[in-house]
């Protein structure tokens, strides 16, 4: 894939990483007001059932995302993004304004919209880092994912605030503002002329497909994996501290930005330890992390507790999704766009899958168990980077044009 030009425009910069924080305050906003929709009136088990949908529709918007970028290229692919970005931030608005028994379908249109959004923007937003800066694709990936973390990490601050102003419908209004201003933005200032290849296949012509690899199924597997941690700790837990912990709506709702708060910390390190240390190796550090934050967790029993636990979590997820993304593009240079998209739909896979399984499990286990219990993810994932990914290397990697993994 080319450079877009020897220094890129700083408003095609600015575009670029303001759609990743666009996205991420997207994508937190319907977990950010759990809260409000307990408060309607919600159960455990419909609450989990609004994620179904985001899975559906998140995996098939990144199947259709590198198809759709080769055919009109990746500024209007981004655009046309943010179009089911702004309906989805609509319907949220509108789950606060009808009738209760109208609320769960809206919100179930709503997180589909989403998924569709986040689906068809992970081919472009993946891929312009590296056209932006081919010297440094790694550090320009993980700053993009750090953006985004900060859209993550603000959003049930935000939440939370306007949920105690009593404003909370300027939150979904002020995104939908934000993400037609995207929408415009994204198709002036970034290009339409795709990978300028032929639109009639997502895989590179000639290419051996990643599919028929085990590698590639050990990079969704961990992708995999990992979601089932992102979404435990970030979708059930405002519900599991103020539910089970007893903390306060706002404390619950720190203790969900300082996750996502660290997690922006955690990326911007990773991006100055990666230019350092092999990716691999802080690819398999960070599992370990997980375990670890896991059973801190499940073990807070004080407001002090539980923000240090959450912090905890959100540096040991900072870099993993990121890294693994790098990785398998690395491993698959001549489908990285493709490989990408299919990672964000593993991610959004599992974070759903987590989401939706855990409300049914309410009724066997208790959240602190459940938390104790999902330390096996991490676990697992640690195992497929350790006996299946491989390091790519430097005559293969080179061979194809594309530095090896450091």
């Amino acid at each position: 894939m080319p450079p877009l030009e020897e220094r890129p425009a700083l408003l095609t910069i600015v575009t670029v990483y303001l759609a990743a924080l666009a996205q991420g305050l997207t994508v937190v906003s319907f977990p950010a007001s759990a809260a409000l929709f307990k408060a309607q009136g919600f159960t455990d088990a419909e609450y989990g059932t609004l994620f179904l949908p985001q899975i559906g529709f998140t995996v098939l918007g990144s199947l259709t995302g590198p198809h759709l970028a080769r055919r009109i290229g990746l500024g209007p692919a981004l655009s046309t993004a943010f179009v089911a970005s702004t309906l989805a931030a609509f319907l949220l608005y509108q789950s606060s304004v009808v009738t209760h028994a109208l609320a769960l379908p809206v919100l179930l249109a709503g997180t589909a919209a989403m998924g569709s959004g986040f689906g068809l923007s992970a081919a472009p937003l993946n891929a312009l880092p590296a056209r932006l800066f081919p010297n440094r694709a790694d550090s320009a990936l993980l700053g993009l994912h750090t953006v985004m973390g900060v859209g993550f990490s603000s959003g049930p601050l935000l939440a939370g605030e306007l949920l105690h102003r009593k404003l909370w419908q300027a939150l979904p209004l002020g995104l939908a503002l934000l993400t037609i201003c995207m929408m415009i933005a994204a198709r002036l200032a970034l290009p339409g002329d795709g990978a300028r290849q032929p639109a009639s296949s997502p895989l590179v012509p000639g290419a051996s497909p990643p599919f028929r690899e085990p590698a590639f199924w050990a990079f969704v597997a961990a992708a995999v994996l990992y979601a089932f941690s992102e979404g435990t700790f970030s979708n059930w837990g405002i519900l599991y501290l103020h539910d089970e912990r007893h903390l306060a709506e706002s404390l619950a709702g720190s203790a969900l930005a300082v996750f996502w708060a660290s997690l922006v910390a955690g990326r911007l390190l990773l991006s100055l330890l990666v230019t350092r240390f092999s990716s691999r190796t802080l690819w398999l550090t960070l599992p370990v992390l997980m375990i670890s934050a896991f059973l801190a967790v499940a073990a807070a029993q004080s407001a002090s507790q539980a923000l240090l636990s959450f912090s905890v979590a959100g540096l040991a997820c900072s870099g993993f999704f990121p890294l693994t993304v790098a990785l398998a593009s690395t491993r698959f240079p001549a489908h990285a766009p493709w490989i990408s998209s299919m990672m964000i739909a593993a991610l959004m896979f599992g974070v759903g899958i987590a989401s939706f399984a855990i409300g049914p499990l309410r009724g066997a286990l208790s959240l602190s168990g459940i938390y104790r219990l999902s330390a096996v993810y991490p676990t697992l994932a640690l195992l497929i980077g350790v006996w299946f990914v491989r390091p790519v290397s430097a005559p293969t990697a080179a061979s194809k044009g594309v530095a090896a993994p450091r």
